[in-house]
């Protein structure tokens, strides 16, 4: 509302000048320094998205959403970020853990087919199935239909949301 307003007296040409720009730079600094366009703000936005990349799970459908919403700088500071994270977490502690992880990456399935940690302690479909008595195979196979049923709701929301330039 507030922008529709802002958009109305700039067409009637109520704000000139310097007391313009001045209250533009008030109203978000980020937006008038980068040429009015954002690009900074998307690219920040990239960079704090990268900073999940320490625990994956947290956003693994953010890249789906940007990819579907065309936002390619914050795509850009996404990835930025993330390289860096590595890059300083292999520059602190060296290959070994990267190449520890990458072996041992089955283990957390092993721990939930086998239940060697208490069901009530891990939240997710494939848990709830298997309290509810069905089989591994099954526990997966629900736990992958949730995922995709999410997949396609992050689809349909990103694909019809339009343009949030202006909540930048």
């Amino acid at each position: 509302m507030a922008y529709r307003a802002a958009a109305a007296r700039r067409a009637d040409g109520a704000e000139h000048g310097a007391s313009r720009i001045k209250r533009a730079y008030l109203r978000d600094p980020v937006r008038l320094r980068n040429g009015g366009d954002g690009a900074y703000s998307f690219f920040l936005a990239g960079i704090v998205i990268g900073l999940l990349t320490y625990k994956p799970q947290l956003g693994v459908l953010i890249p789906v959403a940007l990819l579907v919403a065309g936002y390619w700088r914050t795509i850009f500071g996404a990835a930025v970020s993330t390289l860096l994270f590595a890059l300083a977490s292999w520059l602190a502690f060296g290959s070994e853990p990267w190449l520890v992880f990458i072996a041992q990456a089955y283990v957390g399935g092993e721990i939930l087919e086998n239940g060697w940690v208490d069901w009530e302690k891990m939240v997710s479909v494939y848990v709830a199935a298997r309290v509810l008595g069905l089989s591994s195979n099954s526990a997966w196979i629900c736990q992958g239909a949730a995922a995709l049923i999410a997949l396609g709701a992050v689809v349909a929301t990103w694909w019809r949301a339009g343009d949030f330039t202006a909540c930048v």
